[in-house]
């Protein structure tokens, strides 16, 4: 019997990734409907930090099949977390149609690198294509029904970023 080993690293900034999303999906379903602000500005946060660690740690990253759209995909995490944070009340506003832009993209982003993921084993590999999948489905649902994705956004971000912090802190490891 041949037995591939291939030893693998602790990535630390995948690990930090995955802490915040998932703290940031606690938050969200404590009270949804008290929370909105409070997720708004914590997600600033969460894009500004994701953004800065792909955009300044994408040279060092080896398992990125395509750094343009890695890159891209981090300033388009910078610029959401910097609208949100200057512009809360606004951010309030269109949070459904941003946040459907942003799942979007990430999602497809990690859908483009699903061959990272299968390296990790395939079981993490279709772990990730289930929920890669199932960001760009809430991202759809959130950007042609915003009555109401208002009413459930922080049900739907919640569940989200609980999905995409598992996913990060599987990778991590």
């Amino acid at each position: 019997m041949n037995v591939m080993t291939t030893e693998r690293k602790f990535k630390g900034k995948y690990f930090i990734i995955g802490l915040l999303f998932t703290w940031a999906a606690i938050i969200a379903f404590q009270n949804p409907a008290d929370d909105i602000a409070a997720l708004v500005m914590f997600a600033s946060v969460l894009a500004i930090v994701k953004g800065s660690l792909g955009f300044f740690d994408r040279n060092k990253d080896t398992d990125i099949k395509n750094k343009p759209a890695h890159m891209l995909i981090s300033i388009i995490d910078l610029l959401i977390g910097i609208f949100f944070l200057f512009h809360l009340a606004l951010g309030m506003i269109v949070s459904p149609f941003i946040f459907a832009i942003w799942f979007i993209c990430d999602s497809v982003g990690h859908l483009i690198n699903q061959d990272v993921a299968k390296k990790i084993s395939e079981s993490y590999y279709r772990f990730s294509l289930v929920i890669n999948i199932l960001g760009v489905i809430i991202g759809v649902m959130l950007f042609f029904n915003p009555l109401v994705s208002a009413l459930t956004l922080a049900f739907l971000i919640g569940f989200y970023l609980l999905l995409t912090g598992i996913n990060y802190l599987i990778a991590a490891f």
